[in-house]
C-alpha cells in the first residue's frame, strides 16, 4: 500500500493521500468490510501516481488493533516487516502536530473522533493533501476530502 520515498516537505502537494488506520487495516485484512473498496481506490492511486503518507500514529494504531482487538498477529507482523523494509512513507508526529491535533480533538464527542484521527487531519492539512484515505466521515467536518469521494 505504499512505496519507499523521500520525506514529504511542507510544500503543498495535491498528489498526497494521508492514510488513516481504517483504510490501512482494510488493505492488509481481506475480511475487512472495506477491503474491496480499498483495493479499487489503491488501483486508482497507482494510475494517478498518488503519494500515500502514513502518520507514525497510524502504523502504531493499526498494528495494535490487528494484534489485540482483531486477534490477527500475523497481519500485525506483516505491517512491522514492511516498516522494517521501508515500504511506507512515514510522517513523523512532532510536538507541533500533537499540539495542533489537540485543538481538533473533542473527547466528549463521537467515539470515532479520536486523537489519532485528529493527528491524521492535522497532517492532511499541513501537507495540503488531496484527501484522507479513510472511510470516516468525520474528516469531512474538518474540511477534508475522503479518497472514496475523489476516486
Amino acid at each position: 500500500m505504499g512505496s519507499r520515498a523521500a520525506k514529504v516537505t511542507m510544500e503543498a502537494n495535491r498528489n498526497i493521500l494521508v492514510v488513516d488506520t481504517d483504510a490501512f487495516i482494510a488493505y492488509v485484512d481481506e475480511d475487512d468490510a472495506h477491503a474491496e473498496k480499498t483495493i479499487t481506490i489503491l488501483e486508482a492511486c497507482v494510475e494517478q501516481e498518488m503519494i500515500l503518507l502514513y502518520p507514525t500514529t497510524v502504523i502504531v494504531e493499526a498494528v495494535t488493533t490487528l494484534q489485540r482487538r482483531l486477534r490477527k498477529p500475523f497481519l500485525a507482523q506483516k505491517i512491522v516487516d514492511e516498516v522494517k523494509a521501508q515500504q511506507f512513507l512515514i510522517e513523523p508526529v512532532t510536538q507541533e502536530i500533537i499540539e495542533t491535533a489537540a485543538t481538533l480533538f473533542r473527547p466528549d464527542g463521537s467515539k470515532h473522533n479520536t486523537l489519532f484521527d485528529a493527528v491524521v487531519a492535522t497532517i492532511a492539512k499541513k501537507t495540503n493533501a488531496r484527501a484522507v484515505f479513510s472511510f470516516d466521515a468525520w474528516y469531512k467536518t474538518q474540511g477534508l476530502s475522503l479518497a472514496s469521494d475523489v476516486f
